[in-house]
């Protein structure tokens, strides 16, 4: 129950973003007892009820605050309740039938029901010690069942020839295509959520939707009405209980929840328990909060893919970091910018200093908090979410874990990261050390074209290293050296990408080596000789063929993968092949051929004339290797082509 208390906790730290307006497209706290809906129409009504215009509702402005029951704020089946308040036109409109409009097959035996159950339960409110006087307003123009006749009257809805309401908008071509058709998108006009707004003299506020006076008066007379007493599993008091908990986590349209109990042929409960109760409670007030705050910081700051969930927070509501960022998204997170130019390399002294400066912004930030938090949530059904990981860390230790990620796992990069926008890519220098998100990870292992179920197994197996600080998974780090060690099977900019994301990938693996993010050249371990031998036979070829205009790949490359397979039986044929590019170079490619002898003269006999597979750590003898021979090739005064085009 401890994820369930932290995010209570965060609701009451932050009380005071409940109901606040923010602008278009930032997420709002909601006021307990209230969920959202897509409205699409909006009504227009003066203080005694009376009809006075009605709009369509702009497809940016439709997400509305509404008053929810507990079975309304979860409702689904095949008999779902009425919301207290705004409700589709079969709950609100008297005259649904009238205009040829169909019930919920639930309601099938009675079709009048849905609009009984709102007027009843609407008159229970209004009646109600906590009435508000804008919904009593409400209140008596539903009651003289005109909804829709007044809706057609007015032009917002549009019937046939025979009176009942459209279901798709056949007119002729020139005749423009009413509004609310163009905000229904794949509903039809029985479908159309309806809203309120109620004109009171002296009184600016007309929607009700934004009007705190209406949340309070629904929150006072529906807590007031709850009589489930019992032990509350979450605060440890005796407090009214919830028969029903919230869904619409991760959007509007969501059904899955966390909590359910509504099976009773199944084995939810039965087996160990007689009933729901008796296998935990939880309050009403805590499950609305809880749910509130969950559904808020989803909105803010959560990764989503798929239905996967990736959410990083703290209960006080300040900056963590996202342990799916680069040091890029680190720094742009903390309001800071990385200094390199965009034509300058960016050096591992740059990425050491810029993540210091990062993560000494988070830590004053996180100075006073009380605990950092990830979970990540995921549908098992479309109507049952399930908590895959959960963790509760001191500030300082996740943030150690973070930084020790970043630095374990940093390589010089040149691609953009998707989560990057063009305007924020663009501040980028040309190459730039940093280690890769978990997201470009799982698509340098399986390839950008992955399936979203492995996609999303792969970001949370990754997440559970960086959080856990556990080893790279074995199979992981395989996959992404086996794609590396295969150029011709991927496009260049592809290729590069999967290139320097093995090479952090297996550097993090085999931490314990110490790899150096520059050419080591004293190291003299047999796969990065070998790596280092490829490169420079790539570079040779990849000279000479730039000199005379040639654009193809080299031989070292189209080897690539049969040389990580038997490198020294396939270095004889690149070596071999080098003879007429080494010729054309003449004089000026003595300096690269020599380098291959010395990088030979490093190798122990038995290990250069062994066929044995290479790991990874030849792709960073390759890669170092080229690296070095680029910062190079100008001041040589060599035509080298560029390894990262």
């Amino acid at each position: 129950m401890s994820w369930i208390k932290r995010l209570y906790d965060t609701y009451e730290k932050n009380t005071s973003q409940v109901g606040r307006v923010s602008l278009e497209g930032e997420p709002m706290l909601l006021p307990i007892c209230h969920s959202t809906q897509q409205a699409q129409i909006t009504i227009t009504l003066n203080h005694l009820g009376e009809f006075l215009r009605a709009t369509v509702v702009p497809l940016e402005d439709r997400r509305t605050i509404i008053p929810c029951t507990e079975r309304s704020g979860s409702r689904g089946g095949t008999k779902p309740v009425n919301h207290p308040l705004c409700d589709k036109l079969q709950y609100v409109a008297g005259d649904f039938l009238d205009y040829g409009g169909v019930v919920t097959s639930g309601f099938s035996s009675n079709p009048t029901e849905p609009h009984e159950m709102y007027l009843s339960d609407l008159a229970t409110w209004c009646e109600s010690d906590y009435s508000h006087p804008k919904v009593t307003a409400v209140y008596k123009y539903v009651s003289k069942g005109t909804v829709i006749r007044d809706l057609v009257q007015h032009g917002t809805l549009h019937v046939d020839a025979s009176g009942k309401l459209l279901d798709a908008w056949n007119g002729e071509a020139d005749v423009p295509v009413p509004d609310i058709f163009q905000v229904l998108r794949t509903l039809q006009q029985q479908d159309v959520f309806i809203r309120w707004a109620v004109e009171v003299p002296g009184d600016p506020q007309t929607q009700l939707w934004t009007d705190n006076t209406v949340y309070e008066s629904w929150i006072q007379f529906y807590t007031s009405s709850q009589a489930n007493e019992g032990l509350c599993y979450v605060i440890g008091e005796e407090t009214e209980l919830a028969l029903f908990h919230p869904a619409k986590l991760r959007n509007d349209g969501d059904s899955a929840k966390l909590i359910s109990a509504n099976d009773k042929a199944g084995f939810t409960f039965r087996g160990r328990f007689l009933n729901d109760g008796q296998a935990a409670g939880v309050s009403f007030e805590v499950t609305q909060k809880a749910h509130n705050a969950l559904r808020w910081l989803i909105q803010k700051q959560a990764f989503q893919t798929s239905g996967l969930v990736i959410l990083t927070w703290a209960t006080g509501g300040e900056d963590v970091p996202d342990p799916l960022m680069d040091l890029y998204g680190l720094s742009h997170a903390m309001g800071e910018s990385i200094s390199a130019g965009l034509d300058v390399g960016y050096t591992a002294e740059d990425f050491a200093r810029e993540l210091r400066r990062s993560i000494l912004g988070y830590q004053r930030k996180l100075e006073h908090a009380d605990g950092v938090m990830i979970i990540i949530l995921d549908a098992a059904t479309p109507g049952r979410m399930s908590i895959r990981f959960y963790r509760e860390m001191i500030p300082a230790e996740f943030i150690s874990r973070i930084e020790h990620w970043h630095q374990s796992t940093a390589w010089t990069h040149t691609y953009r990261s998707r989560r990057w926008s063009k305007e924020l890519a663009g501040t980028m220098p040309r190459e730039y050390v940093s280690a890769p998100s978990p997201i470009d990870m799982a698509d340098a292992i399986y390839g950008h074209r992955l399936d979203d179920n492995l996609r999303k197994t792969a970001i949370e197996r990754l997440v559970r290293c960086i959080v856990d600080s556990e080893p790279i998974p074995r199979d992981m780090v395989q996959s992404v050296v086996y794609r590396a060690a295969n150029p011709v099977a991927m496009e260049r900019w592809e290729w590069n990408k999967a290139l320097t994301i093995a090479c952090s990938m297996y550097r993090k693996f085999r931490e314990t080596e110490g790899y150096a993010l520059a050419l080591e050249v004293d190291r003299r371990s047999r796969d990065y000789l070998y790596g280092r031998l490829l490169a420079l036979a790539d570079s040779i070829e990849e000279w000479a063929l730039s000199e005379s205009g040639e654009q193809r790949q080299t031989n070292a490359i189209r080897l690539m993968q049969r040389f990580s397979e038997r490198p020294f039986s396939t270095w004889k044929v690149i070596e071999l092949s080098l003879a007429p590019y080494k010729a054309r170079l003449g004089g000026r490619g003595r300096k690269r051929v020599n380098e291959i002898s010395e990088v030979m003269a490093l190798f122990e006999t038995e290990d250069f004339i062994s066929d044995k597979k290479l790991s990874g750590e030849f792709l960073l003898g390759y890669h170092c290797q080229k690296q070095a021979l680029w910062k190079t090739a100008k001041i040589d005064g060599e035509q080298l082509g560029e390894l990262n085009d």
